[in-house]
């Protein structure tokens, strides 16, 4: 069964359609909410985030374009999900990243995405630890530089100007480790 149908069963009561949601999509769901999380949330809280969405998808089904796809809608309310599950949490290391990768990826493709996020998590890693807060803040939580500098009590401009600084570093090391940008 397609997911517009699904869909459109769910928005009118069926349960047995967020069950088939759940089994097709959770996984997946679960792999976004990872990667927006990482380690600053539990297990726990990770799988109470996947339970949320599927109570969002339950509760919008109505409302959802069913002549769109239905794996970005999901995305898109799992990472926003994640995120503000993760506000809050004062945890300045990187979230370790998880790979979606499209079933017809090949090997090779794979092998260098993996690479390249050890690589970057290696230097992102290396920089001072305010930095790397800044850094996980900023680009794994979706914060605002004005939010950030309130949470950290510094200046606005601090913020931008560690976070120009950090991207140069970060520019500097990956063209000493061979990756041209």
């Amino acid at each position: 069964m397609t997911d517009k149908k699904l869909v459109e069963r769910l928005a009118n009561g069926k349960s047995c359609a967020l069950d088939e949601l759940f089994d097709r999509y959770g996984g997946y769901v679960a792999a976004v909410v990872f990667s927006a999380t990482g380690s600053a949330i539990s297990k726990e809280d990770r799988d109470e985030v996947v339970a949320d969405v599927f109570v969002s998808l339950w509760k919008h089904a109505s409302s959802i374009d069913t002549n769109k796809a239905l794996k970005p809608w999901l995305a898109v309310v799992s990472r926003n999900a994640a995120i503000n599950k993760t506000r809050g949490c004062h945890i300045p290391t990187i979230p370790d990243e998880t790979i979606l990768v499209d079933v017809q990826a090949s090997t090779e493709t794979m092998i260098l995405a993996a690479e390249a996020s050890e690589v970057l998590r290696e230097v992102i890693g290396s920089l001072e630890k305010a930095d790397r807060e800044i850094f996980h803040r900023f680009y794994f939580w979706c914060q605002t530089t004005a939010t950030i500098s309130q949470d950290l009590g510094m200046n606005e401009s601090t913020v931008r100007s560690r976070l120009l600084r950090g991207r140069e570093k970060l520019r500097t090391k990956l063209i000493q480790r061979g990756y041209a940008l």
